[in-house]
C-alpha cells in the first residue's frame, strides 16, 4: 500500500477535527517499488477537496510527509509538532481546478506549528513543499504561514515550490 496515511479524510465541507494524535513511523509500501520512486506515506492526509478541517495538536514523526493537503482548501493546520519527516513536514499538492478556476488549494492557514528537519536534504525536500501541475507560475494562494517554529540546522532548504515550468527552493531568510 502506498499513497496512504495513518489518518485520512476527504470531501468538501468536511468540517472534521483531527486533534491530539501521535503518529509514528509511517513507511508506506516499499515492496516491489523501484528505488527511484519514494514512498508516499503521509502522517495525516487531507485529500480530494477536503475543506473546513482543523488539524491541531498532533505529533507526526518519521513519515514521508507529515501532513499533506491534496486539492484541499480553507483548512487550519495549527499547533502540531512535525519531526524527522523524510520529504516535507507540510506538503500542499494541487492538481485540479474543479472548485476554483485558479486551482483547488487556497485559503489554508498553517500556524503555530513546530517543524524539526533532521535530514540533510537535496533540492526537493524541505520543511514546506508546495506543488502545482496547473498552468501557473507560483503557489501564493495555497496558504498563509504564521508563528511557526522552524529547526533547519541540518537542512538549508526551508521551502520548495514547484509549478509546471520551473521550481524554486528557499532558505529561511529567502522565504
Amino acid at each position: 500500500l502506498d499513497d496512504c496515511s495513518a489518518i485520512y479524510t476527504s470531501g468538501a465541507n468536511n468540517n472534521s477535527i483531527i486533534e491530539n494524535n501521535t503518529v509514528l513511523n509511517i513507511l508506506g509500501g516499499l515492496s516491489g517499488k523501484p528505488d527511484i520512486h519514494p514512498s508516499q506515506s503521509q502522517g495525516i492526509y487531507l485529500d480530494e477537496l477536503s475543506s473546513g478541517v482543523a488539524v491541531k495538536g498532533n505529533t507526526v514523526v518519521n513519515a514521508s510527509n507529515g501532513i499533506q493537503l491534496h486539492n484541499a482548501a480553507n483548512n487550519r493546520i495549527e499547533n502540531n509538532t512535525l519531526y524527522n519527516n523524510r520529504r516535507h513536514h507540510v506538503w500542499l499538492q494541487e492538481g485540479s481546478n474543479r472548485i476554483d478556476a485558479e486551482g483547488d488549494i487556497f485559503g489554508n492557514v498553517v500556524q503555530g506549528n513546530r517543524f524539526f528537519s533532521t535530514w540533510i536534504t537535496d533540492w526537493s525536500t524541505s520543511a514546506v513543499g508546495q506543488w502545482t501541475t496547473l498552468p501557473k507560475d507560483n503557489t501564493d494562494r495555497f496558504a498563509i504561514y504564521d508563528n511557526n517554529l522552524y529547526f533547519t540546522l541540518l537542512s538549508p532548504v526551508m521551502s520548495f515550490e514547484h509549478w509546471p515550468a520551473a521550481y524554486s527552493t528557499y532558505s529561511f531568510h529567502q522565504w
